[in-house]
């Protein structure tokens, strides 16, 4: 009886040890963001890109990427979200103008580069503090490079107006 006693206890002791483990998916999540952040870019959890003024609520993930030293000239805030029914069309299917629309150099370009994001992909955004992507975190790291080297090109592009 005492020998049931002490593997209760140790079960015990032990279980809330287990549980600290990180799953597969926290450690393939880990991967991304640390594969994305060795690239320059900041992953944090965010409001979703077409969130109402009242939802405050973080239920998205951002990856940002800074614009370094130089900003924009003349710049306008946009946003491109995915599957959405808010906001205004697009000529490219699903993705409709939440806020914007960007100027029109950058109008012109956006196609191809919407086309290299990866899916899972829901937003696609420019604001003061750099381009952003919004993505559902499904994936290999190879999306993360896919993601990095689409918000380069949208930070060219925007730097180049």
């Amino acid at each position: 009886m005492k020998f049931f006693w002490i593997l209760v206890a140790i079960a015990l002791v032990l279980s809330p040890l287990v549980s600290l483990r990180s799953s597969p998916r926290q450690k393939r999540i880990e991967q991304l963001r640390r594969a994305a952040a060795a690239q320059g870019v900041k992953v944090q959890l965010a409001r979703r890109a077409d969130a109402r003024d009242d939802e405050r609520s973080l239920d998205s993930v951002s990856y940002r990427l800074p614009w370094g030293p130089v900003e924009p000239k003349e710049f306008r805030p946009w946003t491109l979200v995915q599957n959405n029914q808010r906001g205004m069309e697009t000529q490219w299917g699903d993705w409709r103008w939440f806020k914007g629309p960007s100027s029109v150099p950058v109008e012109r370009e956006l196609g191809a580069l919407l086309e290299q994001l990866p899916p899972g992909v829901t937003a696609l955004l420019a604001d003061r503090a750099g381009v952003v992507v919004h993505w559902t975190e499904e994936g290999e790291e190879q999306q993360v490079d896919a993601i990095v080297e689409g918000l380069k090109a949208v930070r060219k592009l925007m730097l180049s107006q």
